[in-house]
């Protein structure tokens, strides 16, 4: 994989032995507002309202493990200038054999690839168009992830156009985040999304194996989708059809999420449960004991939506389903890997992808630069949701925050012992880490001992008061560190920039 490396190949493969254990041991452990929820769903019908919309027709083929998709992305001028061109991502490309920047590291390809590596990739198949008008576009980087299209016409500030993409993705066979594995098809991260366009420019990124190279702006989906098969289908959004049965068509409708994702299988049984106003459905296929991890997504959807902010969207998908890691989440519907064996394993993941509709979804920030702020939140999360439940016993958090420390302090040793150095900062670009472990240590690790640190400083209650308040506050829009500082500062009633400058630049334990 050709990434960004500061160690040299004899150090990276040493290290990357000690990597794959280390990881075993750490994944199998466990402005201010204080307006209430009636303010904040108020927030959510206008984020809906004035979203723009991406709406697609899609026709699967099973048979060859394609889908063809028409595109119309409304896209609102609100850069505050004239626009020439729109950059979107193509991130189905990332899943070509020969890209630099693949989805999968070398050490993970032989359990996410079953049947040897496989291609995947996207063509487009028609003329990209504006407002009906041919336009030209480019691929702004070799692995084909990053495309430029150029407008026919200059799009003036604050005015919409719909810009119209054809195209042909076929699917390798991968258990990722898009591909299928057997008779189950994940359909994550597939369709071109235009790129955020923040401080004069478009914030395009390479894809990466460390994390989740996405920084996305809210939309509003309108989804058909046909397959030659008949699938339980399961996605982000509502559709009259009930969930449970199998079908060959589906239409879709999704307000104000960030990512939209479909999975598909013919092995899927469900079930189902109200957690408030939201229908939660649970779809399952080897899961040996589906009512708890229904219960447990019931209960953590009750549990945030009462600590932080109200769920707003009318469902949430909780979908086991073939992926290389833990789990993996979107706009209202979530991964968990079959492969997660070990039932209270099975269980945190499902708290901790539930937790990213609040921290990722509900409040955005930028996954490629300070992923520590929504995988700290939403490991801290499960914190809060086993402590609030205590009914719930698998979850030791003593012993969680020893096994945090220790697998960070026996890392550093392994890389200062060879290398002679080991950077601890949290906020790097994804592909930046040396390594998987050294991306999951930092972010995951670190971010969730700066959090449960703050709670035993200031009070478990002050903490999440705060991240109530930044999340009603930010909540459809991005949240920075420099806003996240700000409300728990006000919660907490002290100064709060030099203990996070200390965690986010390496300084502190």
């Amino acid at each position: 994989m050709a990434k960004k490396q500061k160690i040299c190949i004899v150090v990276a493969s040493v290290i990357a032995i000690i990597c794959i254990a280390l990881m075993s041991v750490l994944l199998l452990t466990g402005g201010v507002s204080i307006t209430g929820d009636g303010m904040y769903l108020k927030a959510f019908k206008a984020a809906a309202k004035n979203a723009d919309e991406i709406s697609m027709e899609i026709n699967y083929k099973n048979a060859d493990h394609t889908l063809t998709v028409s595109q119309t992305t409304e896209y609102t001028n609100r850069t505050g200038g004239e626009l020439t061109e729109i950059f979107f991502h193509t991130y189905a490309n990332a899943y070509n054999i020969e890209s630099d920047f693949p989805p999968v590291s070398l050490s993970d390809q032989a359990t996410a690839y079953p049947n040897g590596l496989s291609d995947g990739y996207l063509n487009i198949i028609d003329q990209i168009k504006m407002d009906g008008t041919a336009g030209m576009f480019q691929y702004e980087n070799k692995d084909k992830t990053i495309l430029k299209v150029l407008l026919p016409t200059p799009l003036k500030e604050g005015k919409t156009a719909e810009i119209y993409i054809k195209y042909r993705i076929t699917l390798a066979n991968v258990a990722h985040r898009l591909g299928f594995v057997g008779n189950t098809i994940n359909l994550g991260s597939f369709y071109p999304v235009p790129a955020v366009f923040e401080n004069g420019e478009w914030q395009v990124h390479e894809y990466s194996s460390n994390g989740d190279p996405f920084y996305n702006e809210i939309f509003n989906f309108d989804v058909e989708i046909e397959t030659d098969t008949p699938f339980i289908i399961a996605h982000s959004g509502t559709s009259e059809e009930k969930t449970a049965e199998a079908t060959r068509e589906k239409h879709i409708t999704a307000s104000a999420i960030r990512d939209f994702a479909i999975v598909m299988s013919t092995d899927f049984k469900v079930l189902s449960a109200k957690s408030g106003d939201a229908m939660v459905n649970y779809f399952y296929i080897l899961d040996k004991n589906p009512e708890a991890s229904l219960k447990a997504a019931v209960d953590s959807v009750k549990t945030f939506s009462k600590t932080f902010c109200a769920y707003p969207y009318a469902s949430l998908a909780v979908v086991e389903t073939p992926f290389l890691h833990g789990g993996m989440e979107y706009g209202a519907l979530v991964y968990i890997s079959n492969a997660v064996s070990e039932p209270a394993e099975y269980e945190r993941v499902i708290v901790h992808e539930i937790a990213h509709q609040w921290w990722f979804g509900i409040v955005g920030n930028d996954q490629t630069r300070t992923a520590w702020i929504d995988e700290g939140l939403a490991e801290y999360s499960c914190f809060v949701f086993y402590k609030l439940n205590p009914e719930y016993k698998s979850y030791d958090a003593k012993k969680t925050i020893e096994n945090l420390q220790n697998n960070i302090v026996a890392y550093q040793k392994i890389v200062s012992g060879v290398n002679g150095e080991f950077d601890r900062s949290m906020s790097r670009d994804i592909n930046e880490f040396n390594t998987p472990l050294e991306y999951v240590l930092a972010t995951y690790s670190r971010g969730m001992l700066l959090f449960y640190n703050l709670s035993e400083i200031a009070s478990f209650e002050k903490l999440n008061s705060g991240l109530s308040s930044f999340a009603k506050t930010n909540a459809f829009k991005f949240g920075t560190r420099e806003n996240l500082v700000k409300a728990l500062e006000k919660s907490c009633g002290t100064k709060l920039e030099t203990y996070f400058e200390g965690w986010v630049s390496g300084a502190s334990a």
